[in-house]
């Protein structure tokens, strides 16, 4: 007597090949569904169940046979091994044979597994073969879902609207017969072509409605598809922060399920948010490995995008002979696969690397329009268009195409672009209104996607990928209304003063990955950097190298981390209309100064009173560079001073400081009887010793005490941040060799009485993470990164505190003192404000930062911190404080170095 066949009948025959008296036909039926149920949530458990499937079904009869070709068909075409795929299809349709319509669905199947092996002719056969016995018998519902498999093979070779049309059709057809999962995948695909056709709202609507259809069915790795595409969607908008995160929440998902395309499919599209941020490095290895990862599941279209991707990083970083072999690569792809679009693409990059201005790369332009006509690809027509609107003769045909073209308005470094080029059009011919209303568009759009990334290397290397108007509009402005050139000089730098992470709510997991891997990266640098110990006497270390392969990818694995993290993020930028007011108010409490560095000129807009005047220092980074050299140069010469004695550099520094302030400070105009003046620096005047420079003979010190912010923004930040708590936090770091640290800390902890708490040794983990406190002194070594100053670090007992650690801390300090070498040195890149410690500490709450400039001696720091706190903790005003110091130290030490070296930050009291 037959028995009923159960998942545990089931399992028993899988792990054993035992059938006792089970019926053949419901086993192999039962089989098949079990496999199928386990592959919506692992392909790798289901793959490993398909081949037992596959060597049990020889001890039955033919159907079982075909039943188990067909299960292993289904789940290695899922799982990208297309070619094995093909090799148990065409066993299962052998078996087949006679029975037209279950060779009608294999055929089906063959169309997509035809496709992805890039054998379009024998995919189209199949897809005719099928659709002709379905319409033979009538089988409606397999020949709707025939046409999903013809119209996955027009959108895979750029027919992206007549692949929608079918799709459409399709899921009209399988909702109206109640089939959910059929329809869930047309509208996952139709969504596919939709963004392809740039209509973002239809397709982020479809991609939601098929993933909540997969996850209400238990399919999890169907819905990490529409997650997958929704990533993507983001991406192409401009949302690079999402769609990061998601592609990598994706990765995971597809990587536990064993789904190898859908994991490289997530490597391939990192690869192009990276070079679409310009992380060209990052954008470069994500292809490579992209590459490898297709290579072994044989997708060629899909190798050939990583290629091409490759080939677009390398060349941006001018490895143009890595360029080159990765585009021939992805040319010979894109050819084999008859991909007129991508072909296009390529010719487009081609064209680049020959120069668009010779014939070469004049011919590689053509080609690749005449390419994009036969393709239904409207960003890389978009593309085309743009280089061919810088050509007179074409540019009206050009744009008049980009008006029309949807991707244009819908891809923010395009549609910038396309503003960018009408506004130089409309400033050309003299109407600069309109020029200066299509340069704002660009800027508005692109602050849009600098305000939504966070403050790592992802908003300063997207600022440096793309061009910016900014300095257009400052420029139109500049004679018209300054204060609307200052606002949009302040937009420029910053899209946005960033908030800690909240440390409640649903990230907490997350937050606990983010502070190991800096614990990692910590000790990862304390190894390499090998015992901290800089020359004796001064509170710096030695700038040792300390990259390599395994720093650099605990790096990127942080920033990953972190993207996930970030939730404190600005989906508005502020309108300049906003900003001028703003302005006017602060300068009405204080005088500003305002700088804004053009190539080869130096503009200053002095706010004052709610007035804004400017004066603009031709050749002025020339000269501010050639002082700072002068002042490192005298700098070094004092350090020898100290050590050997008999060196003697003060006439050229008070001639430096002279010459200096006599050119750079009268022509402001600043009222002497201004007691305190706010600094808004960039460039190399962001680490100039304000208080030194000299006029009429004397230091600016004695007219002006000087606060220095990184941006307006920072300024009122700091000014909105009020501290009641009395509580003095002492940390001593890696102080090897600083004799004075201990009489300068005990200063402080008497000043401060029974409210301080000293951490000596200071660990990461003896630092506060919430609170508030009065004040926070760092006293101890630390390290100036130039290429990545978010890794700049104050140096501790078991390795390094970064400034990135500041960004998952909730605390409120109404004083950092940094008494170390170089805390305050600041690192200006195009488009963002100076970065490091003090920037770090700003945005995440502290009200006034101390630090130095440069590498200050021990026993000079600890007289200026020793006169400082006496006189602050008699009731005196942080800056009267910091003036009383620094005068003291230059009763003994005449020389800047000495006196000048620390400069008050935020909101100065």
């Amino acid at each position: 007597m037959e028995e009923p066949v159960t998942e545990s009948a089931v399992r028993r025959f899988l792990r054993g090949g035992s059938t006792r008296n089970l019926p053949t036909e419901a086993l192999a039926a039962r089989c098949n569904q079990f496999i199928e149920e386990t592959s919506r949530r692992s392909l790798t458990r289901a793959l490993s169940l398909a081949r037992c499937f596959v060597s049990r079904a020889g001890m039955g009869k033919g159907e079982m046979a075909l039943s188990a070709y067909r299960a292993l068909a289904r789940v290695t075409h899922l799982s990208g091994a297309h070619a094995e795929a093909l090799d148990a299809y065409l066993k299962a349709r052998k078996l087949a044979r006679g029975e037209q319509p279950l060779c009608a669905r294999i055929d089906r199947a063959l169309v997509d597994v035809h496709m992805y092996l890039g054998q379009f002719e024998a995919a189209r056969q199949a897809a005719r073969r099928a659709m002709a016995v379905f319409t033979r018998i009538g089988a409606e519902s397999d020949l709707a879902q025939t046409r999903v498999n013809y119209a996955n093979l027009l959108h895979r070779r750029d027919r992206h609207r007549d692949a929608e049309q079918l799709y459409r059709q399709a899921a009209a057809y399988f909702e109206a017969n109640g089939n959910a999962l059929a329809a869930a995948r047309c509208h996952y695909n139709r969504a596919n072509t939709l963004v392809q056709l740039f209509d973002f709202a239809e397709a982020e609507a479809l991609y939601r409605k098929a993933q909540q259809s997969y996850e209400s069915e238990g399919c999890t790795l169907d819905a990490n598809d529409a997650r997958y595409g929704l990533a993507w969607l983001r991406m192409l908008a401009g949302d690079f922060h999402t769609a990061l995160s998601e592609l990598s929440s994706c990765e995971t998902i597809y990587r536990n399920g064993g789904d190898r395309k859908g994991e490289a499919l997530c490597i391939l599209d990192r690869s192009e948010a990276f070079i679409g941020l310009g992380l060209f490095a990052d954008g470069r290895d994500a292809g490579r490995l992209a590459e490898r990862r297709f290579a072994k599941v044989h997708l060629q279209y899909e190798s050939a995008k990583a290629s091409l991707f490759r080939a677009q990083a390398a060349f941006a970083m001018g490895a143009r002979s890595e360029a080159r072999r990765a585009l021939d690569r992805a040319m010979a792809g894109f050819t084999s696969e008859g991909n007129q679009g991508f072909l296009g693409t390529a010719h487009l990059l081609a064209a680049d690397i020959a120069g668009t201005s010779g014939p070469d790369g004049r011919r590689h332009l053509e080609s690749a329009r005449s390419r994009f006509a036969r393709a239904q690809l409207p960003l890389w027509q978009a593309v085309c268009d743009l280089k061919e609107a810088s050509n007179p003769a074409r540019a009206r045909s050009a744009f008049g195409r980009l008006r029309r073209n949807g991707a244009v308005r819908k891809v923010p470094h395009l549609y910038a672009a396309w503003q960018m080029a009408l506004g130089d059009v409309m400033a050309q011919r003299g109407d600069l209104g309109v020029a200066r209303q299509h340069w704002q568009s660009a800027a508005d759009r692109l602050d849009a996607v600098r305000a939504q990334l966070p403050p790592l290397d992802l908003r300063a290397a997207y600022t440096r990928r793309q061009v910016l108007p900014h300095s257009r509009l400052i420029a139109a402005e500049l004679d018209r209304d300054p204060v609307v050139a200052a606002a949009w000089s302040e937009r420029f730098k910053t899209a946005g003063v960033w908030s800690p992470i909240p440390r409640t709510g649903a990230g907490q997991p997350e937050r606990q990955r983010v502070e190991d891997s800096l614990g990692s990266l910590a000790r990862r640098v304390a190894a390499l950097a090998g015992r901290v110990g800089g020359r004796n006497g001064e509170r710096s270390v030695a700038n040792r190298k300390t990259e390599d392969r395994a720093l650099s990818a605990l790096q990127n694995h942080l920033r990953e981390e972190l993207i996930r993290l970030e939730t404190s993020r600005r989906d508005a930028t502020d309108t300049i209309e906003r900003l001028v007011p703003e302005i006017q108010s602060i300068s009405k409490r204080l005088p500003i100064v305002q700088f804004h560095v053009a190539e080869d000129r130096i503009i200053a807009f002095v706010h004052d009173d709610g007035a804004t005047t400017l004066h603009t220092f031709e050749d002025g980074p020339v000269r501010v560079e050639k002082a700072m050299r002068r002042w490192r140069y005298i700098l070094e010469s004092e350090l020898l001073a100290e050590r050997l004695g008999g060196v003697d550099v003060a006439d050229a520094e008070r001639a430096l400081w002279s010459d200096l302030g006599e050119w750079l400070w009268p022509p402001l105009k600043v009222r002497r009887e201004c007691p305190v003046v706010l600094i808004v620096p960039e460039g190399e005047l962001s680490n100039l010793p304000w208080q030194a420079l000299t006029v009429n003979g004397s230091p600016l010190a004695e007219r002006h005490q000087f606060v220095l912010t990184p941006s307006i923004r920072h300024y009122q930040a700091a000014c909105g941040i009020a501290v009641a708590s009395n509580r003095v936090e002492i940390f001593r770091g890696a102080a090897e060799r600083l004799p004075h640290v201990d009489h300068e800390l005990d200063v402080l902890a008497r000043l401060a009485g029974s409210a301080t708490v000293t951490h000596d040794p200071c660990r990461r983990a003896s630092w506060p993470s919430c609170g508030e406190f009065r004040i926070w002194h760092y006293a101890g070594h630390t390290i100036q990164r130039s290429d990545n100053s978010f890794y700049s670090s104050l140096m501790l007992e078991d390795g390094p505190l970064f400034a990135v650690d500041f960004r998952l801390k909730s605390c409120q300090v109404h004083l950092a003192m940094l008494a170390s070498c170089r805390a305050g040195e600041q690192l200006t890149m195009p488009g963002e404000e100076s970065t490091g410690l003090v920037r770090s500490l700003l945005e995440m709450g502290v009200r006034n930062v101390v630090a130095a400039h440069w590498p200050v001696t021990d026993r000079t720091a600890a007289l200026w911190m020793e006169n400082f706190y006496q006189r602050y903790f008699d009731g005196n005003d942080l800056l009267d404080a910091a003036r009383h110091a620094a005068r003291v130290v230059r009763g003994t030490y005449p020389s800047a170095y000495h006196w000048a070296a620390f400069s008050t930050f935020g909101a100065g009291g």
